[in-house]
This record gives structure tokens, sequence and C-alpha cells, in this order.
């Protein structure tokens, strides 16, 4: 199955717009939905696809207050990469969207 993309993720009311969309694949194994970005650790799953969805959009928003937000000096060489990744690819002219 082709990956999907997402433009964007929202979690809590905060709408984390992208430059260009992320890939994301998706698998339905053991009666689970699977939705995952390996290169940035972003995962969710669920025994629905919305379930699955609903928990990457939490998983993105996780990622970015442990570790986009986070300094270098508490990361590890891995959590480093990942949140140059996530710098490189999110658009800072969003703002809560009131959700």
């Amino acid at each position: 199955m082709d990956p999907v993309t997402l433009g964007s993720f929202e979690h809590a009311g905060v709408r984390y717009n992208l430059r260009k969309p992320v890939p994301i694949h998706e698998e339905f194994t053991d009666g689970l939905w699977v939705l995952h970005n390996e290169a940035l650790n972003l995962w969710g799953h669920g025994e629905h696809r919305e379930d699955a969805l609903h928990e990457l959009q939490e998983n993105f928003a996780y990622l970015w207050k442990e570790l986009a937000e986070e300094g270098d000096e508490v990361l590890d060489e891995k959590a480093k990469a990942i949140k140059q990744a996530l710098l490189d690819i999110r658009v800072f002219d969003t703002a809560v969207t009131g959700a």
C-alpha cells in the first residue's frame, strides 16, 4: 500500500502545519490499524483507522513538546536527529485553533 501524506497534525487545539507533507505508512495487521513514519519515530494504532489517526496526531504533539521544544543538551543523538527533522518540516505561522 502506498503511503498517505499529511500536511498538518492537530491535537489539543494546536495545529502543526508542515512545509511539506509527511508520508504515513498504513498497515492493517492482527486486527489493528498501524500508521507510522519511522524517520520521525511517529506511530499510531487502533482497531479503527480513525483511532490510529487520532493516536498519530497525539504522538506528533508529544514528540514536538518532548523533543522539538527541548534543549539539545538533554537529548541523545537519535533524539537530536528527530528534533531537527521536526524543526525542518514545521511552519511556525500557526497558533491555537481554539478546538
